[in-house]
């Protein structure tokens, strides 16, 4: 897989993280309400976008996409401050057509300018 490129935010959209009853372990990670909110952008654009699913490892809500005949995958986490990684395809398959890594970076700032779009987010950073 290539690097992920991050995008940083904040937001006012509290976070929704639900911890076990001895607040040590998470039920259900945070973000999951930005990522609805990064869902529904995206298909306000026109793009196709998977269920999101829980990954309860990283504490995060992933969610895939094609983006120029490249395929995504956008990992979307709620700590304190905000944050969307977009992942590329696999290594050797980027490696050997070339083309996924730039477009990473084109979706990424395209995910960032969507956010600038909505007053509830603010400071975004591409990283």
């Amino acid at each position: 897989m290539t690097q992920p490129i991050s995008i940083e935010f904040n937001t006012e959209i509290p976070d929704d993280v639900v911890w076990d009853e001895d607040g040590e372990e998470v039920v259900h990670p945070g973000g999951k309400a930005v990522a609805d909110v990064l869902v529904a952008l995206l298909e306000e654009e026109g793009l196709s976008v998977s269920e999101l699913d829980e990954d309860l490892e990283h504490e995060s809500w992933t969610m895939e996409l094609e983006w120029r005949g490249a395929g995504f995958r956008l990992q979307v986490l709620h700590i304190d401050t905000c944050y969307v990684f977009v992942h590329g395809g696999p290594w050797l398959l980027t490696r050997w057509l070339s083309r996924t890594a730039p477009r990473q970076a084109e979706l990424a700032a395209y995910v960032a300018g969507l956010l600038q779009t909505d007053s509830r987010f603010s400071n975004i950073r591409v990283a």
